[in-house]
């Protein structure tokens, strides 16, 4: 494959996948809690001069390529719902999966048949002391997570902070996973709980949109690209035919 197709390619494929993320995260925009999904290559230039001093194209798309979670909080939504919780603050629910420990911002909560405090998919929340379990869909929650049962006290959700965030692995449900040894519950209270909010996804529908006509524009390109390199060969086999 000569350099020219190769640097096409690796350019058609970074388009292709910058589509699927924007795609990712226009699917999930409404979710509770979302974190949106950036993606990053290393600039044409730089593509450009590897595929001319390398002249090697074997990894050139891959080793292009990475996409990262943007980890900023969304917006807090009113919703009155006692069981709706949102942190102000950099911090995680913890919940118990069959997967493991893991951690999220979703704090739309339910209450199973044996009273356990749980994420909508079934995910168990956790407390400083293990499960939460309540008798009410009505609970009171203090910012500091501190939850009662009218007058009966329950327990006070886990609130986990990481020294740093990018150590988290996105999974499904909204759902980070993380083996770093720097994660520690917040005991100062640096974040706290809004009990009757959400977090909305940091998600920029608009600028999603934008982004995704650059991305349109640019595989037309390349496609124009093509079919002039095409057009040179057929031309150029011709006329060496006639020759």
């Amino acid at each position: 494959m000569s350099d020219i197709m190769a640097i096409v390619e690796t350019s058609i494929a970074s388009s292709l996948d910058r589509l699927s993320v924007i795609s990712h995260n226009l699917a999930n925009s409404t979710n509770t809690g979302y974190k949106r999904d950036i993606y990053i290559d290393r600039g044409f230039q730089k593509i450009f001069t590897s595929a001319v001093n390398n002249r090697s194209h074997n990894n050139l798309a891959v080793e292009s390529r990475k996409t990262i979670t943007d980890m900023q909080p969304g917006v807090l939504k009113f919703t009155g719902n006692s069981l709706d919780l949102a942190i102000e603050g950099d911090a995680y629910f913890q919940v118990k999966t069959k997967n493991g420990i893991g951690y999220t911002r979703n704090g739309a909560f339910g209450v199973d048949s044996s009273g356990r405090l749980i994420t909508k998919h079934g995910h168990i929340i956790q407390g400083i002391d293990g499960d939460i379990r309540i008798n009410t869909t009505t609970p009171r929650i203090d910012d500091s997570g501190n939850i009662w049962d009218r007058d009966k006290y329950e327990g006070q959700l886990a609130l986990i902070r990481f020294e740093n965030s990018e150590s988290l692995v996105k999974s499904t449900d909204g759902i980070f996973f993380s083996s770093n040894s720097g994660r520690q519950i917040d005991l100062k209270q640096s974040n706290q709980i809004r009990q009757g909010y959400l977090e909305a996804s940091n998600v920029n529908a608009m600028k999603e949109m934008v982004d995704l006509m650059m991305v349109v524009r640019q595989v037309e390109a390349s496609q124009k690209a093509i079919l002039g390199y095409d057009q040179m060969l057929e031309t150029a086999i011709r006329d060496i035919a006639e020759f």
